[in-house]
């Protein structure tokens, strides 16, 4: 579709004018640049208040409520609801009565304290639905492009139940299912992934990989989870052992077990601020998937981000990449 989320949200809106979002965010706001932070600064840009909601809860002391971190970009305040007695996270479990009860009164709170009036709610983790549902609020999107890899029961459950029994006012994603993912409701708009060109423009007029030595620097930026190829990243390290691979980003178990090559060196989880100028550091970028029907649909923005930074990039087939197929080197797993 040639619209994107903010421009379709404006539209839900009547009459057009600036209006307040209340973002249920899937990570928090230094993970990395994905989706859901470049719609909530493109919104603050705008000129709408944008409420940043982190998945984390803190520990409430005595009743629920919020704070408010700090403001990350204009007119975007990063939020931190909290739970009576414990803290928690939306991702650990389809959100038990007690804690939706919580959560909707921090909701509540927010929006008395900061005087929002049907504020618009985009859902980017599927377990904040029902806090969404009962909420209320103005329009409520759910961007399921954050959700291509999970398809717990009950998370299904409610993607469906937003689809067919409008829980929902607008269901969005990256990209349609493929077939062998049919059991996953269908998104009702298709809005493709994209970047913030200008960050990795000037991070690359800031530096130069030759500066960084003389070795070729092979990279890829971003979280290492089950969908990722690593034993072909250590193949690759061990036919190129004067190169650097470098893995910027979180690893998840058991993937951390592997015993790597000398010149595979892991920087660790970094902050979404340092993403521009570690991808223009590099010379080549990559992004091995493994091969696999359950990885069909696997978008990579990070290959966005490479090509915007102008770096030559190499990635594994898959059905999805076919429009970037000029832009990008494609290898077999």
């Amino acid at each position: 579709n040639n619209i994107s989320l903010p421009e379709m949200l404006s539209g839900m809106m009547a009459p057009p004018c600036l209006f307040s979002v209340i973002l249920l965010a899937s990570s928090d706001w230094g993970f990395k640049l994905g989706r859901p932070h470049q719609i909530a600064r493109h919104l603050g840009l705008m000129g709408h208040p944008v409420y940043y909601v982190y998945p984390d809860l803190a520990e409430g002391e005595g009743q629920a409520g919020y704070q408010i971190l700090g403001s990350s970009s204009p007119n975007v305040w990063v939020t931190q609801f909290h739970s009576v007695g414990r803290a928690t996270s939306i991702h650990d479990h389809c959100v038990a009565d007690v804690i939706k009860d919580d959560l909707v009164a921090a909701l509540q709170q927010l929006c008395k304290d900061k005087n929002l009036i049907a504020p618009a709610v985009l859902v980017y983790c599927s377990t904040w639905l029902r806090v969404a549902v009962e909420f209320g609020g103005g329009p409520l999107i759910l961007d399921l492009s954050c959700e291509s890899t999970r398809q717990e029961k009950g998370i299904t459950a409610d993607v469906e139940n937003a689809v067919t029994l409008g829980w929902a006012d607008k269901v969005v994603s990256a990209l349609d299912w493929p077939d062998n993912r049919k059991n996953v409701p269908r998104a009702q708009v298709i809005i493709p992934d994209g970047v913030e060109v200008d960050l990795f423009k000037v991070a690359v007029g800031r530096i130069d990989p030759k500066q960084q030595g003389s070795q070729m620097r092979v990279g890829y930026i971003g979280r290492v989870m089950q969908w990722f190829d690593i034993k072909l990243l250590i193949a690759s390290a061990l036919a190129y052992p004067d190169w650097r691979f470098i893995v910027a980003g979180a690893i998840d178990e058991p993937l951390a077990e592997e015993i790597l090559p000398p010149n595979v060196i892991l920087l660790g989880d970094r902050a979404s601020c340092e993403i521009p100028n570690l991808v223009a550091s590099m010379d080549v970028c990559i992004v091995p998937v493994k091969k696999g029907q359950e990885n069909d649909a696997l978008t990579s923005p990070v290959i966005y981000e490479y090509l915007s930074a102008g770096k030559p990039v190499v990635t594994t087939a898959r059905p999805c990449l076919d429009d970037l197929a000029s832009l990008v080197s494609v290898a077999e797993a």
